[in-house]
This record gives C-alpha cells, sequence and structure tokens, in this order.
C-alpha cells in the first residue's frame, strides 16, 4: 500500500496527517477555536488523545459527535483514562 499523507495549512504553518481522521480532528478543533483557548500543544494532544479514544471505541462511534465533545468538554476529560473518557462520552448522551 502506498503511503498517503495529508497537509494542512493553517496561519502560515503545515501540519502534516498520516491518516485523513487525524486531519479531521484538526479542522473540528480549528473551527471551533480550540487552538487560541488552549494553544498548540494542546491541539496536538486534543488530536492525539480523540483519535486514540476514537480507534479503540469497541462501539461505532460517531466521530464529528465525540471530535465536538472532545472539544467542549477539553478541561475536564484531557487527563482521563480512555475507557473513563468514552464512557463519560455515552453516559453523557443517554
Amino acid at each position: 500500500m502506498k503511503a498517503i499523507k495529508f497537509q494542512v495549512i493553517y496561519k502560515g504553518k503545515i501540519y502534516e496527517f498520516e491518516d485523513g481522521l487525524k486531519a479531521y480532528l484538526f479542522q473540528v478543533a480549528v473551527f471551533n477555536d480550540f487552538d487560541k483557548r488552549y494553544g498548540n500543544k494542546a491541539l496536538t494532544d486534543y488530536i492525539s488523545r480523540t483519535f486514540s479514544c476514537i480507534r479503540k471505541d469497541c462501539n461505532e462511534t460517531p466521530i464529528e459527535d465525540f471530535s465536538l465533545f472532545m472539544v467542549r468538554h477539553w478541561k475536564k476529560v484531557k487527563d482521563m483514562d480512555v475507557y473513563e473518557l468514552l464512557d463519560y462520552f455515552y453516559d453523557q448522551r443517554s
């Protein structure tokens, strides 16, 4: 399989992602001013953490809902264990 890279140019800086989902998560965060509220380090943490949770979830994670949930609840969820975070997400939805 050939390697695919996704590039995003934002504020004059090039961000490269090896997965389209990570590029999508970047877009969700930026469109919701995540980087302005929490900074670039938190932005990369958000992408990594959200991506990891989606990949490890045994349910069919509603990606858009989950990514927005992560943006909106970042301060509360950023240090949670993956499965604790997923449980919290699904509890909030019910």
